[in-house]
């Protein structure tokens, strides 16, 4: 304990002797006659220059804020237009169902009118021979 409290008055002759006699703690403001112009001068270049700073962190903590907010707005706008991606994804899944039913349906359509064209082509050709062989056993 006499360690702590040594060490507090030396810490305290110290202070005395750097700032002049007067401590901080004295004399907060300044107001004592012992401080020149150029102290006060200091000081108030001191407070402007923190109140300077302080402005500019205000600046930048709303720049952040509002960079933040047009980052939440943007993921926003990103996540609907994932929604339309997919949306539009499924419905063209589903328009290439319908286009490869209908692919299907046409092909099956091709063969059977190639089927009955073959049908009628052959139904023809026996008409004809039998036309033929008809006009042949009249004639001979």
């Amino acid at each position: 304990r006499w360690r702590t409290v040594a060490k507090d008055v030396q810490q305290a002759s110290n202070r005395d002797a750097l700032l002049g006699g007067i401590s901080s703690a004295d004399d907060p403001y300044g107001t004592l006659d012992h401080g020149s112009p150029s102290d006060r001068a200091r000081l108030l270049a001191g407070t402007q220059s923190l109140a300077d700073s302080t402005k500019r962190l205000q600046d930048s903590q709303r720049i952040a804020m509002e960079t933040e907010e047009l980052g939440g707005d943007i993921l926003r706008s990103l996540r609907v237009q994932r929604e339309q991606i997919e949306h539009s994804r499924d419905m063209l899944g589903g328009a290439e169902n319908n286009v490869d039913r209908a692919d299907k349906t046409l092909k099956g359509m091709v063969q059977t009118m190639y089927k009955q064209r073959f049908v009628t082509t052959a139904i023809v050709i026996v008409l004809v021979l039998l036309v033929i062989f008809i006009i042949w056993r009249k004639l001979s």
